[in-house]
């Protein structure tokens, strides 16, 4: 079921790691927690090496699916054909209306209508303006900028990042290489980049770690803790009430200050809508009066609560219809004599679209849910592996020993983990299972 199975050794990760009902040094949540054996170490450096190595050799395999050689683009050629546009539009759309307070305002026209301002106008309000398909819109290079002042500095270059990363999701790579062609191409130094030194420097790199987040903690129940997402599983034992999970979960769907893109086919994929969790909201648990929880700061509610409960830690949880949900309120109103045209017209101008993609809701690992679940991991490994030949063609180095370890530690750090960096003996109740 685990995409790359037979490649990467999960097992080895795996067995490195034990369910937990309560762990103390992670704010007594439950999950999974390192054994710290003694070949922990050496384990955890061969997973990381077998992972590093199979995306550089599905990078090579990829690569070879587009053997054409792009000459120097002159900055004022056409990087984006029309086919191009109408296929990333949509997203675009998306992404920069939920920024349209420092993007500005977005037409609400078809998903098929481009613009045809030819030059940078004002009161263009086209979703993908038309100057923004071309080259120079790829060479802006980021630079530091002071508090409140990044849109103001920014704000061409932000647009040309964040199509850049549509481009890459979408998986347009003879366009992406087309555009990496160009020896000033200003992807590189959107790598680290950051709204301000309040934020963390993940602008040019949040669809990744996103990426890599969930394909981790996915993969690892999926290949070492059958029993957690096994049919007739004890609610102590679901994987959904863990820490690893939850905090994946509000990771890769929570509302950011920055750049919601990265977190899009997350929300499809989980069934999470936009503004469900918000880094800057406090946590609550509204699902009963007998809880006095709250929780805030460093005090977060991961494994800590019901999976039902963390939905609701900070709102209700909103309906997000499935493809079947719409076709079927449209053979409703087809029924009730209305052309199927009309239908349509109606669920549109209604907002009423398909927003998630699970048959069974917040249950990725249920068994009715493997097609999707299979798409969506293969989806994340993509992302993973296109990464590596655009940071090729870019003249970047890829660090996936540190994106790895990284996730890691995002995922699974703990207090011992400090103690153990300090030189301080383990606690053995806590650290040595047998």
């Amino acid at each position: 079921m685990s995409h790359q199975a037979h490649n990467i050794p999960w097992n080895v990760f795996g067995s490195n790691l034990k369910f937990r009902t309560r762990i103390p040094c992670a704010d007594d949540g439950a999950g999974l927690h390192f054994r710290f054996t003694p070949t922990q170490g050496k384990e955890l450096m061969h997973f990381v090496d077998a992972f590093t190595r199979n995306i550089h050799q599905h990078a090579d395999s990829e690569r070879q699916k587009y053997l054409g050689t792009h000459g120097v683009p002159n900055s004022d050629n056409i990087a984006l054909d029309d086919r191009v546009a109408r296929i990333i539009t949509p997203a675009t759309r998306l992404w920069r209306s939920e920024r349209r307070d420092t993007l500005g305002e977005v037409d609400e026209r078809p998903t098929n209508e481009l613009c045809h301002h030819s030059e940078p106008d004002e009161k263009c309000r086209c979703p993908l303006p038309h100057s923004q398909r071309r080259m120079g819109s790829f060479l802006h290079k980021y630079r530091w900028s002071n508090c409140y002042r990044f849109f103001d500095d920014h704000k061409d270059g932000y647009i040309g990042l964040e199509v850049f990363k549509t481009l890459l999701m979408h998986g347009e790579m003879d366009t992406l290489l087309k555009i990496c062609a160009h020896p000033d191409v200003g992807f590189p130094s959107w790598w680290d980049a950051q709204l301000c030194m309040c934020y963390p420097r993940d602008l040019g790199r949040d669809y990744l770690e996103n990426a890599l987040d969930a394909y981790l903690a996915l993969n690892i129940f999926l290949s070492s803790f059958p029993e957690s997402w096994a049919p007739g599983r004890s609610s102590d034992q679901d994987y959904r009430r863990t820490r690893i999970y939850q905090m994946m979960i509000f990771r890769v769907t929570g509302t950011k200050q920055a750049s919601e893109l990265a977190t899009h086919p997350h929300r499809q994929f989980f069934g999470i809508a936009r503004g469900q969790f918000n880094s800057y909201s406090g946590f609550k648990c509204p699902m009963t009066s007998k809880r006095k929880d709250k929780f805030s700061g460093t005090n977060q509610p991961y494994g800590r609560l019901t999976y039902e409960e963390f939905l609701e830690s900070q709102k209700t949880v909103d309906f997000l219809p499935s493809v079947s949900d719409v076709l079927h309120v449209r053979w409703v109103l087809c029924e009730k004599g209305l052309p199927v045209e009309v239908s349509q017209v109606i669920l549109d101008k209604a907002l009423y679209r398909p927003q998630r993609r699970l048959k069974v809701p917040h249950d990725p690992l249920h068994l009715e849910n493997v097609e999707e679940l299979n798409k969506y991991l293969k989806f994340c490994w993509l992302v993973l592996v296109r990464s590596e030949i655009v940071a090729r063609e870019a003249g970047m180095k890829m660090p996936w020993k540190d994106l790895l370890s990284e996730s890691i530690e995002r995922l699974l750090g703990c207090s011992c983990r400090k103690l153990l960096e300090r030189g301080q003996p383990p606690d053995d109740d806590l650290l040595w299972f047998k």
